[in-house]
C-alpha cells in the first residue's frame, strides 16, 4: 500500500510539472521575438528590430523587447520627414509625350537623396517607405519568372535598395507569382524589411523574409511602423502556398495597438488596403483606431491609387487628428511630409511643405541624378532583355480607339475592341488540343493601357496593356447562373451618366467583365436603375435552348476568387447605388495551368498576323428605355 502511495505521490508531481512545464513552453510559444535589423549607409535610425510575423495568434500579443530598447519616453522633439510611394507596378522608365524617357526610380532616390544631403543642417531625420503593389504592371516582372526556377531578379526590390528604401509593406501583387518567388525576389534584393502584420500564414514565408512591424530609435525616439495587407484582394488559390490567408486588417491592428501601448512614441501605419472604397475596410477606418492610441499615429497608405495632400495638406484626410497620405500610382508622385513631433503631444503637427511632388519636372539636377541612377542600377539588369522587349507581334490597326485614352475609358463603359481580340485569343489557344473551354471573360481593370494606332506592336506593348499574371480558372456553370453571372456583370458598368464625375483612366473596380465571341447580349439603361442585361444568346441561341447543360467559362484567377464583388459581397458604386454581387466562389472551379497573357502572346506569334485584327463586332450592344419605348409606339 505504501508503495502504490508512494507511486501515485511521484506520478502526481510529475504530472503537475508536466503541466506547468507546458503551459510555460505554451507560453513562451506566445512571445514575438525581435532580432536586430542591419542598417543601410543613410538610415535614420540609431538602431532598429523587426518584430516576428504575428502567425495567427489570437488576443493579446506579447514582445520580447529587446534589452537596449528605450524604457522612457524621449526628452527632445522631433522633425520626421518621410517621403513615399505606393503602387509603382515596376515602373521603373515611362515614356514621354515627345518621345523622351522619365527615369522613375531614379527620380524617386534624386529626391530622397537631395533630403538625407542637407538632413543634418535642417535638423531632419529622413524615412522612406513604399506602401506596396512594387510588382505586377511592367514587362520587368518578366525577370521574376514563372517558376522559382526561372527567377532572375526583382528590378524593383534591387532599384529601392539602391535608392535608401527604409521599408515597404507586401501589397496584394506581390504575391501574383506566388509565395516562392516572392521569397526568393525578397532574399536576393531586398535590402530592407518587407512588413505584414495581418499575414498570418504562408507554407513558404516565414521570419527570414518578412516582419509584421519595424521598430526603431530615431534620436531617442521609440518609432513603429505597422505593416498591413489587403485580405480581400490578395491572391489565396495560389498553387505553391494554398494555407496561405491575410487577417482582416482592424483586429489585428488593435492587437499590435495593445502590445506597443506605453512601448513606442509614434505609430506608422504602412497600408495596402486602399482609401475610401465604400463596403470595405480602409485607411480611413485603421486612422480612427490609431486615433485612440496614446502617442501621435499617421497613415501611409496605397492600393486604391489615390492622391491625396497634392498641393498641402488636405483636413478632409484627417480622421480625429490621425492623417492619411497617399501618393497616386506608376510614378507620377512622391510623397513628401514634414513631421514636427513633440515630445510632451500626441498631436501630429504637419508642416506646410508636406506635399506630392510630381516626378514629371524638368528640374535639371534631379534628370542628372536620375540619369546616372539608371545608368548604374538599372541599365545593367536590362541590357540582356532588350531582344525580348522589342519581339515583334503584329501591326496595329489604324484606329483612334486602340489608343490609350480610348481604351481606358470604353474598358468601363462600352464594348471593347482589345478585350474582343484578347478574349477570343485565349479561346483559340486553350482550346487548340482539347477543347476545355467554351468560353472566356477578362476583368475591365485587367487592361491598362493602349497603343499607337498603324504602328508595330512589340511584347513590351502587349505586356504594358495586359501587365497582370493572372493564371486562367474553369468554372462550371448552368445556363441559369450564367444568365445571373451576365445581369450582375451588366450592373457594373460606369452609367452615362455616372462618367462625368469619374477618373475613367484610373481604376473604376466594379469588377465589369468583357467575354468573348460565344456570348452576347444586350444591355438597356433605364433612368434611376442599374443597367440591366437582356438578350442574352450563347453561340448564337437563347441560354433556355442549353437546359441540363455546363458551360465551361475561363477567367483569370483574381476574379476567380471573387475579388471586386464576385463572391457575393454587396458592392458600393459612387453615386450611392448598391447591388448584391453574383458569388462565383461558390461554383466548382478547377485551376488550369494556362497563363491569360502567355495565352494571348501564343495566339499572336501563331498567327504571323501583318495586321492585328482588332476591332468590335457587336457583341455588347447598347440603347435606353425611354427610346425603345418610343419606337414601339
Amino acid at each position: 500500500m505504501k508503495t502504490l502511495r508512494h507511486l501515485f505521490i511521484l506520478h502526481s508531481v510529475f504530472l503537475s510539472l508536466l503541466l506547468v512545464s507546458t503551459d510555460a513552453f505554451s507560453h513562451a510559444r506566445d512571445v514575438i521575438q525581435v532580432a536586430p535589423l542591419e542598417l543601410h549607409k543613410n538610415s535614420p535610425f540609431d538602431r532598429a528590430y523587426t518584430l516576428a510575423p504575428i502567425s495567427g495568434r489570437t488576443g493579446n500579443l506579447e514582445i520580447r523587447w529587446p534589452d537596449n530598447w528605450p524604457s522612457k519616453k524621449p526628452s527632445e522633439h522631433l522633425k520626421l520627414r518621410i517621403f513615399h510611394i505606393n503602387d509603382l507596378h515596376n515602373k521603373h522608365i515611362i515614356e514621354k509625350e515627345d518621345g523622351d524617357v522619365r527615369f522613375v526610380t531614379g527620380l524617386i532616390a534624386a529626391h530622397v537623396s537631395k533630403a538625407r544631403r542637407e538632413a543634418s543642417s535642417k535638423k531632419e531625420h529622413v524615412l522612406f517607405l513604399s506602401a506596396g503593389d512594387d510588382h505586377t504592371g511592367a514587362v520587368y516582372d518578366e525577370l521574376l519568372g514563372y517558376s522559382p526556377g526561372s527567377f532572375k531578379k526583382s528590378l524593383a526590390y534591387h532599384a529601392y535598395s539602391s535608392a535608401g528604401l527604409d521599408a515597404a509593406v507586401l501589397g496584394n501583387h506581390e504575391f501574383d507569382r506566388g509565395t516562392q518567388i516572392l521569397k526568393q525576389a525578397i532574399n536576393a534584393d531586398a535590402n530592407f524589411p518587407l512588413l505584414s502584420s495581418n499575414l498570418v500564414a504562408s507554407k513558404n514565408l516565414d521570419a527570414d523574409d518578412y516582419a509584421s512591424v519595424l521598430l526603431g530609435v530615431i534620436n531617442g525616439w521609440r518609432v513603429a511602423v505597422v505593416g498591413q495587407t489587403s485580405s480581400e484582394d490578395t491572391k489565396s488559390n495560389l498553387a505553391d502556398d494554398p494555407q496561405l490567408k491575410v487577417a482582416p486588417q482592424l483586429e489585428n491592428m488593435n492587437q499590435i495597438l495593445t502590445a506597443v501601448e506605453g512601448k513606442v512614441d509614434v505609430i506608422i501605419a504602412l497600408t495596402h488596403i486602399g482609401y475610401q472604397q465604400s463596403g470595405k475596410v480602409g485607411d480611413q477606418d485603421i486612422a480612427e483606431l490609431l486615433a485612440k492610441a496614446s502617442v501621435p499615429a499617421i497613415v501611409i497608405g496605397g492600393h486604391s491609387h489615390d492622391t491625396l495632400h497634392k498641393s498641402g495638406i488636405n483636413k478632409e484626410h484627417i480622421y480625429s487628428g490621425v492623417p492619411v497620405f497617399q501618393a497616386g500610382q506608376w510614378g507620377d508622385y512622391i510623397g513628401d511630409i514634414q513631421l514636427n513631433l513633440r515630445h510632451d503631444s500626441k498631436e501630429v503637427v504637419i508642416s506646410n511643405n508636406t506635399v506630392l511632388h510630381s516626378l514629371k519636372q524638368n528640374s535639371a539636377s534631379l534628370i542628372s541624378f536620375s540619369e546616372e541612377f539608371y545608368k548604374t542600377s538599372i541599365a545593367p539588369i536590362i541590357t540582356d532583355f532588350d531582344d525580348v522587349l522589342n519581339e515583334p507581334l503584329g501591326r496595329i490597326p489604324d484606329d483612334s480607339a486602340l489608343t490609350k485614352n480610348a481604351i481606358l475609358v470604353d474598358r468601363y463603359t462600352a464594348e471593347l475592341a482589345v478585350a474582343n481580340f484578347i478574349t477570343d485569343a485565349v479561346m483559340q489557344t486553350v482550346n487548340t488540343d482539347n477543347e476545355i473551354a467554351d468560353l472566356a471573360a477578362i476583368n475591365a481593370s485587367s487592361i491598362v493601357n493602349g497603343f499607337e494606332p498603324g504602328e508595330m506592336a512589340t511584347f513590351s506593348d502587349w505586356y504594358n496593356v495586359i501587365p497582370y499574371a493572372d493564371t486562367l480558372q474553369l468554372i462550371e456553370l448552368t445556363p441559369n447562373q450564367l444568365r445571373e453571372l451576365i445581369k450582375s456583370n451588366a450592373q457594373r458598368l460606369v452609367m452615362p451618366s455616372e462618367q462625368e464625375s469619374l477618373d475613367l483612366t484610373g481604376f473604376i473596380n466594379q469588377g465589369f467583365l468583357h467575354f468573348s465571341d460565344a456570348l452576347r447580349y444586350e444591355v438597356t439603361y433605364e433612368q434611376d436603375r442599374r443597367p440591366q442585361a437582356t438578350n442574352i444568346q450563347f453561340n448564337g441561341k437563347p441560354l433556355e435552348h442549353y437546359a441540363g447543360q455546363t458551360i465551361k467559362l475561363l477567367v483569370g484567377d483574381y476574379i476567380a476568387s471573387g475579388n471586386l464583388g464576385w463572391r457575393g459581397q454587396t458592392i458600393h458604386f459612387p453615386n450611392g447605388d448598391k447591388v448584391a454581387g453574383f458569388d462565383i466562389k461558390s461554383l466548382p472551379i478547377k485551376p488550369t495551368t494556362y497563363k491569360l497573357r502567355d495565352s494571348v502572346l501564343k495566339n499572336l506569334r501563331a498567327s504571323h498576323h501583318k495586321t492585328i485584327d482588332i476591332r468590335k463586332d457587336g457583341r455588347i450592344k447598347f440603347s435606353r428605355i425611354s427610346q425603345q419605348a418610343e419606337q414601339n409606339k
